[in-house]
Order: structure tokens, then C-alpha cells, then sequence
């Protein structure tokens, strides 16, 4: 099995597919972010100082129950966590520089082009196989149908683990690195980096579910264009008519429960509460439903 599984992650990494597509991602990431530092300009100590002295103000004014009282706080916060995000320094310096604040509620907003890249990647790995008619080549040199699936499933998630999390982390560091040069670092609440690298491991995680999602469809399908064409669909155009004229659905839907998953925090899903462990576990039931039922497909059908 680990030989079968070594051979699919050398077969996944020698796509071109897969290597146009990282080599494009961390081109645009690039970019962006010399775009970012190109329209950001360093602050004034006069700025710094009187954005910090209106900021401290409405802080202490927060925490005294002036905003908020603590009856009325969102469920599992406490007054020092709902000020902490509900005031922030950034908010206080209005200019045009670039706060590093925002880093988390980047990169978890640039995380959906991440998962949809991963899905694209998964379905071309075996949709690739079946255009090319090799698939037949490859059961000829290993007959057992589930060991091949498990181990193109596996490569698969690995390959775009490992693609999603190295994205999000040069991103990371190339803003960090704008806004230690030419924007702002001050307002950094406690945390922050751990909620950088939080968001990234769920961001990449939720890339690799996303690829079993491709793969499955892809398996079922028996191309790529299938399971593209059924995921595009499926999250443009299903769940958006879900949620408008069953809203009682939303915690079931499968881009709104990977949303507050890679987010990390609990949020309102049609009157549900849904934390991220709760999202996480219905976005791997979706993942093993489509493994499960691309496992039966594919012993069951000829591959001629």
C-alpha cells in the first residue's frame, strides 16, 4: 500500500495541471502583494499617535459596559474577547496603508480560491486517467479496485495539503512583510499569530477535503469536466437557491459549513449555532459519502 501510494504522489506531483497551477497561485500571490505594498504608505507619528489615543478611549469604553452590556454578549465570549475584535486600532488610523491586523480575515477570504484550485486538482487526477483511457493500464498492475481509489484519495489530499498550506504561508509572509516596510503593525490583539496559523491549517485541511470531493465526482463521473462542472454548480447555483428559499437548510450546506470551518469561530447558520468542529464534521461527511459512493461505482463498472 505505501509503495502504491508513493507511486500516486510521484504520478500527482509530475502533472502539469498541478504544477501550472502552484506556479500560477504563487505568481498572483506575488503580485498581489506588490500591488498591496505599491498603494501603501507609511503612517505619520502625529497619525500613529492620535489613532491611538481615540482607540484606547473607545476600548476603555467597551470594557466599562458602555457598548455592550454583559447580558448581551454573543454566546461564549466574554467582554474582553468582544471588545478585543469589535475595537481595533486599524480602525482608528484611516489612511490607506496596509494593517496587518487584517491578515486572518485575509486569508481566510483568499482560502476559497485555495479550496476551489483543490478541487480542480483531485478531479484531475483521476478524471486525467479516464480521458486518457490508462486507468485500464494501471488496474492491470494493481487489480484491486479500493487499494487504487485509497491510494489516489490519499495522494491527492497530501498533494494539495501541502500546495494550500506553503501558499498561505508565503502570503502571510509577504504581507507581513508590506506591512512591516511600508504599513502598519501596531494593534496586533493577543493571539493574532496563532489565529494566522489556525486559519491557515484549516484553510489547507479543508483544501484536502476538497480534493476527495473533486476525486469522488471525477470517479463517478469518469472525467474532469464532470466533477467541475458539478461542484461550480452545485456552490453558485444550488446552495444559493437553498438558502433563499430554504434557509432552514443552511447548516447542512456544504460552502457555508467550510466557511465557518476555516473562519474557526461559532456563527449563525439559519438559527444553528455552528462551531467549527461541527462544520468540519459535516464537511467530512460530505467528503466520505462521495469516497463511498465513487468506492461502489468504481468496482462495479467496467473500465473498457
Amino acid at each position: 500500500m505505501i509503495s502504491l501510494v508513493a507511486t500516486e504522489l510521484r504520478r500527482a506531483i509530475a502533472r502539469r495541471l498541478v504544477r501550472v497551477a502552484a506556479i500560477a497561485a504563487f505568481i498572483g500571490i506575488g503580485v498581489a502583494a506588490t500591488l498591496t505594498a505599491v498603494n501603501s504608505h507609511g503612517l505619520t507619528d502625529a497619525q500613529l499617535a492620535e489613532g491611538r489615543e481615540f482607540y484606547q478611549q473607545d476600548l476603555d469604553f467597551c470594557l466599562s459596559g458602555q457598548f455592550i452590556q454583559e447580558r448581551d454578549l454573543p454566546p461564549g465570549q466574554t467582554m474582553e474577547e468582544f471588545c478585543d475584535e469589535a475595537v481595533q486600532l486599524s480602525n482608528y488610523l484611516q489612511t490607506d496603508e496596509f494593517h496587518l491586523s487584517g491578515l486572518p480575515e485575509i486569508v481566510s477570504g483568499s482560502s476559497i480560491l485555495v479550496i476551489l484550485g483543490a478541487l480542480l486538482i483531485g478531479a484531475s487526477l483521476v478524471g486525467a486517467e479516464w480521458h486518457a483511457g490508462t486507468m485500464t493500464t494501471l488496474l492491470t498492475w494493481e487489480p484491486r479496485r479500493l487499494r487504487v481509489l485509497v491510494a489516489k484519495s490519499i495522494a491527492a489530499a497530501i498533494v494539495t495539503f501541502v500546495i494550500a498550506i506553503s501558499l498561505l504561508m508565503v502570503l502571510s509572509g509577504l504581507l507581513w512583510l508590506v506591512a512591516s516596510t511600508r504599513g502598519v503593525t501596531e494593534g496586533l490583539r493577543g493571539g493574532f499569530w496563532g489565529d494566522v496559523a489556525g486559519v491557515v491549517i484549516r484553510a489547507s485541511v479543508a483544501a484536502s477535503l476538497a480534493s476527495l470531493i473533486g476525486l469522488a465526482i471525477a470517479m463517478l463521473g469518469r472525467n474532469t469536466a464532470a466533477a467541475i462542472g458539478l461542484g461550480f454548480a452545485y456552490l453558485g447555483v444550488v446552495e444559493q437557491l437553498v438558502r433563499g428559499l430554504r434557509p432552514a437548510w443552511q447548516p447542512m450546506l456544504l460552502g457555508d459549513n467550510m466557511a465557518v470551518f476555516v473562519d474557526g469561530g461559532p456563527t449563525q447558520l439559519g438559527g444553528t449555532l455552528r462551531t467549527a468542529a461541527g462544520a468540519a464534521f459535516v464537511v467530512s461527511c460530505y467528503a466520505a459519502s462521495f469516497f463511498v459512493a465513487a468506492a461502489f461505482a468504481f468496482r462495479a463498472r467496467d473500465v473498457n
